[in-house]
């Protein structure tokens, strides 16, 4: 009878106000790969961090080789013969892989002159367990695969029976998750006890002896991998019946809503991860993305919702295009965004409101003041194609919606902008004939107009075609809504429809 070399009995963690683990009860046999799968937030990364000493639980015990231990870091782990692989691995990069593997023991390896013998063992190791892994090679150097392999040498190296894998296919590849089942199998075949923390079926099925599964923060059961199949694991997961094949019927495309061109986005460290990518969405579509962690979706989606600027390319939505390179006022409006919406979270019954301001039109400052005095020295000119929308304003009803607002408590987000945007060049003609003037120069430098307008010049060279819808449910009354009318207004001239 093959004996249980960990045990967990009654295990309890919460955090604030969320229990994650539930009075968990788990036998792990010695020698065998023993799956763990459950839902997104079922409690599973949780569990085993507390078996690898990153958490500690509150209340239950864990048991090794039948010692209870108490674990209250992963160095206790290490030492008692756990490994832990994690999602996101934790590996210096500009370190080699043998500098990777001794950090931390340093002391013991180095300054004992051990250095030759620990490279040797773990020449020793990458044979035994066909690792293939070159110790002199640079962590930055090596794909995400050889890296995952680094994680699974470190742990071995320091002694590990118990080697936790927490979603270790994530990040890989269809072919490097074949070589580390490889790993896997040898690794079991040379006695040592695999935990794979996974919710993907196929890979439970293909490769474990025993799996356990969690829902909701508690174990609902314990099953013989050979004896159960995926549609009974899958229902034990969520608690009811799961359908894993469906027909689907080819969906009607429409008219194209959204498309990316030639787009370019770097990431955190400069490299560009996202290259001359394009695609179209149609309207009744649902486009997915598909890849090995890793590889710019991240970058991507940050770019397509104005979290990251966009280094070159463009994005298009509804025939409206988005190019803006340097997203400072994505970035600002994102930031302000997010703190009311935390203090929403802490509040609900307060009421919160979102203005966002377009353009704003004022004597006193800003874009028409600066524009204006251009325009009576001859050097106002375009900026970019001049077909860019400019979603405007004039500062006498941005001053009078919030008044209302401060009134009434609105509730939510609101476009303060007029019900009519303009065109770039629109914008600049008109300014031009309400200052009894032309245009000589048919455009200027960029770095010129940055110069001149700062960041502003963000807020100019960008597309942006906004409604004011929930203006408009508000039944809010402009002053001023066309372009003409606010700028005969800021120029001194008559203007009617004045409420």
């Amino acid at each position: 009878m093959v004996s249980p070399i960990l045990e967990l009995s009654k295990i309890n963690k919460s955090f604030v106000h969320v229990q994650a683990n539930k009075d968990i009860t788990l036998k792990i046999n010695k020698g065998t790969i023993h799956g763990i799968i459950g839902e997104n937030g079922a409690g599973k990364s949780t569990l085993m961090s507390i078996v690898y000493g990153f958490y500690q639980a509150d209340s239950g015990t864990i048991s090794i080789n039948g010692n209870t231990i108490n674990l209250k870091s992963p160095r206790d782990s290490i030492l008692s013969g756990i490994g832990m692989v994690h999602q996101h691995f934790m590996l210096v990069e500009n370190f080699t892989v043998l500098e990777n593997i001794i950090l931390g023991f340093e002391g013991e390896i180095v300054f004992g002159k051990k250095l030759k013998q620990a490279k040797k063992n773990l020449k020793n190791l990458c044979e035994t367990y066909k690792l293939n892994i070159d110790l002199d090679s640079i962590i930055a150097d090596l794909s995400v695969g050889f890296r995952q392999r680094v994680e699974i040498l470190k742990s071995l190296y320091r002694g590990a029976e118990i080697l936790i894998l927490d979603e270790p296919t994530g990040v890989l590849t269809p072919q490097e998750v074949d070589e580390l089942f490889k790993i896997l199998r040898s690794l079991q075949k040379e006695g040592k006890t695999i935990v794979l923390i996974t919710h993907k079926l196929n890979e439970i099925m293909a490769l474990t002896s025993e799996v356990s599964v969690m829902r909701q923060g508690e174990m609902v059961g314990h099953k013989k991998t050979e004896s159960t199949n995926k549609e009974e694991l899958a229902e034990m997961m969520v608690g009811r019946s799961v359908l894993l094949r469906i027909n689907k019927t080819e969906a009607k495309k429409g008219e194209i809503v959204f498309r990316v061109n030639n787009l370019q986005v770097k990431d955190d460290l400069d490299v560009m991860r996202v290259k001359d990518v394009n695609f179209e969405i149609h309207k009744g579509e649902i486009l997915g993305l598909a890849g090995v962690t890793g590889n710019g979706q991240t970058e991507l989606l940050e770019a397509l919702s104005g979290i990251r600027k966009i280094e070159s390319g463009e994005i298009q939505l509804f025939n409206e295009t988005i190019s803006d390179k340097n997203n400072f006022i994505n970035q600002v409006v994102i930031n302000w965004e997010s703190i009311v919406l935390d203090y929403k979270r802490i509040m609900p019954s307060t009421s919160f409101s979102i203005m966002r301001i377009g353009l704003v039109l004022s004597r006193d400052g800003g874009f028409y003041k600066i524009s204006n005095k251009l325009a009576r020295f001859y050097l106002l000119s375009k900026i970019g194609t001049g077909k860019q929308w400019q979603s405007w304003i004039h500062v006498n009803d941005v001053a009078r919606a919030f008044l209302r607002n401060s009134k009434e408590s609105w509730e939510g987000i609101y476009n303060l902008v007029a019900p009519n945007p303009v065109t770039h060049s629109e914008m600049l003609k008109s300014i031009v004939k309400h200052a009894n003037t032309k245009i000589i120069f048919p455009k200027i430098p960029l770095k010129i107009v940055n110069l001149i307008l700062g960041e502003m010049s963000q807020i100019i060279n960008s597309s942006l075609k906004v409604k004011p819808s929930n203006l408009k449910q508000k039944k809010f009354k402009y002053n001023f809504i066309n372009l003409n009318q606010a700028l005969a207004h800021l120029s001194g001239k008559s203007y009617d429809n004045m409420a």
